[in-house]
């Protein structure tokens, strides 16, 4: 899953999320994990809440 942010049109964030299966347990027989990789952030928009945006709605959107 890719996560793209846009700031008037021009591309400012990406990032890519890897979601894969895990080993399944009695209560839980079908579960997901991600890996959140490749986050890269144009340099004037660093430090401005970006990721932590990005980290509040991948989980969200990937289920």
């Amino acid at each position: 899953m890719t996560a793209l942010a846009e700031v008037d049109g021009q591309l400012v964030r990406a990032a890519w999320l890897l979601l894969h299966e895990r080993v399944p347990n009695p209560s839980h027989f079908t579960r997901a994990t991600g890996d959140l990789q490749s986050v890269y952030v144009r340099p004037p928009f660093r430090r401005a809440g970006m990721n932590l945006h990005l980290e509040l709605t991948l989980p969200s959107t990937a289920l």
